[in-house]
C-alpha cells in the first residue's frame, strides 16, 4: 500500500482516538455537585474513596485504550496491508468509537434506577431541582458507567438539561414521570456509589422525600443520541 494511504488511514483512526478520549474525559468531569449537610468525615472518605476507585479504572482503561491505538498506528504505518483489511480496521475501530460517543445502541450488564414519585408535589421539587438528577449522572460516571440514559433519552457530552414551563427538557426533548436511569457497567459499583450512606439517594428520600429502586441487570439496553453534535469554535489540529 502507498505510504500518503497508510499515512492517511493512520490519521483518521488517530482522530477518532483522540476524540473518544475527550469525550470521556469531559463526561468524567463536566458536572459538579454540592456534598451533603451533616456527612461525618468517615462517610465523605469512604464517598470519595468510592469515587477515586472508579476514576482510577477509567484511567487505567484509557491508557489502555492508548496503547492498544498506537499499536494500530504502528501496525499501519510499517506494515503491507491490503486497502480492504484497512478500511475493516477503521470501521471497526469507529464503530467502538460511535458506541461510546451515544451514536450507536449499546447493551450490558449495569443497573436501573427509578425514583418513585408519589404525587405532583415530588415531581414539581424534581424538576425545580433538577441538579439532583445531574448528581446521579455525576456519580455514575465517577463509578465508571460506560453508559448512561434517562428515560429514551442518550446521556453524551452534548447533552443539556433545561427547565422550562413546568417540564425538565434532556437534549432538547421533554421527558416525564417515572424518571427512569439506566447505566452499562459494573452493576455492584454502581449500584454502591448511589446507595452510599449520606449519597444522592440518602438526600433524595430524607431530604425530599424522594423514595427510589435500583435493580441490578444482566442486559441494561440503551437508545442512541439521535441529535447531530455540531461544533462551532473546537476544530481539529493536525500535526
Amino acid at each position: 500500500m502507498k505510504p500518503i494511504l497508510k499515512n492517511k488511514m493512520a490519521k483518521i483512526l488517530f482522530f477518532f482516538f483522540s476524540f473518544i478520549i475527550g469525550v470521556t474525559l469531559v463526561m468524567q468531569f463536566k458536572l459538579v455537585e454540592t456534598m451533603n449537610n451533616g456527612q461525618s468525615i468517615y462517610d465523605k472518605a469512604a464517598h470519595l474513596q468510592l469515587e477515586l476507585t472508579g476514576i482510577k479504572e477509567r484511567k487505567e482503561k484509557l491508557e489502555k485504550e492508548i496503547k492498544e491505538v498506537e499499536s494500530k498506528i504502528s501496525e499501519i504505518n510499517n506494515s503491507e496491508l491490503e486497502s480492504d483489511t484497512l478500511q475493516e480496521t477503521l470501521k471497526s475501530e469507529m464503530e467502538k468509537y460511535e458506541l461510546q460517543i451515544g451514536y450507536k445502541k449499546a447493551q450490558g450488564e449495569g443497573i436501573e434506577l427509578e425514583l418513585l414519585l408519589q404525587d405532583i408535589e415530588n415531581y414539581d421539587v424534581l424538576i425545580n431541582n433538577y441538579d439532583l438528577i445531574l448528581s446521579i449522572v455525576n456519580k455514575l460516571n465517577a463509578a465508571g458507567a460506560e453508559g448512561i440514559a434517562i428515560n429514551d433519552e442518550r446521556i453524551v457530552t452534548a447533552t443539556d438539561f433545561r427547565y422550562e414551563e413546568g417540564t425538565l427538557h434532556v437534549n432538547s426533548n421533554p421527558i416525564k414521570s417515572p424518571f427512569v436511569f439506566r447505566a452499562i457497567g459494573n452493576p455492584d459499583t454502581l449500584e454502591a456509589s448511589l446507595n452510599i450512606r449520606y449519597g444522592i439517594l440518602w438526600e433524595l428520600k430524607h431530604n425530599f422525600g424522594i423514595n427510589s429502586r435500583i435493580e441490578k441487570k444482566k442486559t441494561v439496553v440503551l437508545p442512541m443520541y439521535v441529535k447531530e453534535i455540531v461544533y462551532k469554535f473546537a476544530e481539529v489540529v493536525e500535526d
